[in-house]
């Protein structure tokens, strides 16, 4: 279990998909969710407590770790060695809040020119949002290159010097993990992000993630980091740390081998 599926889109299936949900979970040998409230959910829709587990996911914390700037990637995006970049990546969903947040942050951006807000990804809300953009004025300091490949996703993260995850808090968001949010942290990254019961299950408040509510809260917390480079610095470090204990590839792997190995053995 991942996802809330019923509820991830609006679909005149949503009725049919809800009853498909709770048939898998009172029928599956074991219900692995990949975080606690998506666990407590699967409880509440029919799977059972001694057969329902919190298995998170391993990251290649090879592959996702802290390092410098690409410099082909600073010209490409008409950056500077000195530009601070704020970053999104991921599906552009309806709840990911990035409307809302471009017009909490504008003041901030146009008062200092060298910031820059990187939206990597695209989805339903594409259009609306950079139409915010136009509306706003932010054109020249908000770049949206689209989705980009995996191989090059790192040294994308790499350019940021915060991330974002201003999901709107909803039945959906909350029992998800953002695994956006885990490649953040493995970079290095410190990250602003709403209030979300899955991802606060794994990263406890300071540990690389500052919760804020989607209110000016929230666009003071990621400038503030974007001044104070003691601050940010601080939270890098224990964003690195945050997953090193948490989402280690082969731990997770051989964890979860392990719970493939007593389901066998429970058929």
């Amino acid at each position: 279990a991942i996802d809330v599926s019923q509820a991830l889109r609006k679909s005149i299936f949503r009725p049919l998909i809800r009853i498909a949900e709770k048939y898998i979970y009172r029928n599956a040998t074991w219900v692995s969710a990949n975080n606690q409230a998506l666990k407590n959910y699967c409880l509440t829709h029919g799977s059972r407590a001694d057969s329902t587990s919190v298995d998170y996911p391993g990251l290649d914390l090879e592959r996702f770790q802290p390092g410098t700037r690409s410099v082909s990637l600073i010209q490409k995006y008409g950056l500077t060695e000195t530009s601070k970049v704020v970053l999104f990546m991921g599906t552009l969903y309806r709840f990911a809040g990035l409307g809302r947040f471009l017009k909490l942050f504008a003041t901030d951006l146009k008062n200092n020119p060298s910031w820059k807000f990187l939206i990597l990804g695209g989805g339903e809300a594409e259009s609306s949002i950079r139409e915010s953009v136009k509306q706003l004025g932010l054109e020249n300091q908000v770049i949206m290159p689209g989705f980009i490949s995996y191989d090059e996703l790192t040294e994308h993260l790499r350019l940021a010097d915060v991330a974002i995850n201003p999901f709107e808090p909803s039945l959906v968001t909350n029992c998800a993990l953002p695994w956006k949010v885990v490649q953040y942290l493995a970079c290095g990254l410190p990250v602003v992000s709403t209030r979300l019961d899955g991802l606060q299950g794994l990263v406890p408040e300071g540990h690389g993630v500052l919760y804020q509510d989607l209110d000016q809260g929230f666009a003071a917390a990621v400038s503030n980091l974007l001044l104070d480079d003691t601050a940010r610095r601080q939270q890098m470090d224990r964003a690195r740390r945050s997953i090193e204990t948490s989402c280690d590839w082969d731990t997770c792997l051989e964890q979860f081998v392990s719970r493939i190995s007593h389901c066998l053995e429970l058929s």
